[in-house]
């Protein structure tokens, strides 16, 4: 999914284009934050490895 954000808040907050930010929910709204980096690729390397070794994981979870 792609957001648009207006270029002063992209200066503002140090987000270039192609920049991942994490989405909370919050009780006024959604709160977008800027994506850690070494925390993304942490998760794709999470997400890479479920769909290779999914069986495998809901194994050792039972």
């Amino acid at each position: 999914m792609g957001v648009s954000l207006p270029a002063e808040v992209r200066r503002q907050y140090d987000i270039e284009v192609g920049d991942q930010v994490d989405i909370s929910a919050t009780k006024e709204g959604i709160l977008l934050t800027k994506a850690d980096a070494e925390y993304s690729e942490c998760m794709a390397l999470f997400h890479e490895s479920v769909g290779r070794y999914g069986n495998a994981f809901r194994r050792l979870a039972k």
